[in-house]
């Protein structure tokens, strides 16, 4: 990574993003190009959001693309050196690419369970209540879960809490068809710090670089988890 002189991240999500800008934070001498299909970074959210992180960006430094998709990458689980041939035609080289357009999630020990029935994205689909297949106790959570959110971190701890409530009921005998279900987030925050300095995110609004920072960007999380880990 430090040799490399010139680098593509193929995906704009927020993996994609977030990386980007800490290379050009980190190592600002390098060439980043950062490639989205879409025409506007996070076109789910408001459109404040993806302007200001697109604006932030390009002032660091590295170039955005958008509306393409990458048509010859060679790996999609690892990077490499080599080039990204763009739909439009154009072929950008590079000494590293990053390909980020999303992860398929190890679904094995889920799919030992009879009726486990997989949705087009590799995750595994559940009722209303994170149940897999036909066994009425066994849950699943996290990234296999095909409940409508997103794979991330901001996911999961919306998940654990109901899981754990659901849990603890279901040993007192209660049905868990009488429980409540299990709602996903209509539309999940998320933080992006682009370097330990500068960032925006979306809490329910948009915001900038200080609470992006204060909540993520100056340590991305380490202290925290290492704290849960007891380090």
């Amino acid at each position: 990574m430090s040799s490399a002189k010139s680098v593509v991240i193929v995906g704009a999500g927020t993996v994609g993003t977030e990386l980007a800008g800490e290379i050009a934070a980190a190592q600002p001498d390098k060439d980043i190009t950062l490639v989205s299909s879409d025409n506007t970074l996070f076109p789910m959210y408001p459109a404040k959001l993806g302007a200001q992180l697109k604006r932030k960006l390009e002032r660091a430094g590295v170039n955005i693309v958008l509306g393409q998709r990458a048509e010859n990458l060679l790996h999609l689980d690892r990077p490499y050196a080599g080039s990204v041939k763009l739909t439009d035609g154009r072929v950008i080289s590079a000494d590293l690419v990053f390909p980020v357009i999303g992860s398929r999630p190890n679904t094995a020990l889920a799919q030992t369970l009879s009726g486990v029935a997989t949705a087009p994205s590799g995750r595994i689909q559940t009722d209303k209540w994170l149940r897999p297949s036909k066994y009425p106790n066994v849950f699943i959570a996290g990234d296999i879960a095909d409940i409508g959110d997103g794979m991330t971190i901001v996911a999961i701890s919306r998940q654990n809490p109901w899981l754990i409530k659901t849990l603890k009921q279901a040993l007192k005998g209660q049905a868990i068809e009488d429980l409540k279900p299990y709602v996903p987030w209509k539309k999940a925050p998320i933080l992006l710090p682009l370097g330990p300095k500068i960032g925006n995110s979306w809490l329910f609004a948009t915001v900038g670089d200080w609470v992006t920072r204060q909540m993520k960007g100056k340590d991305l999380f380490i202290s925290k988890y290492r704290k849960a880990f007891g380090r």
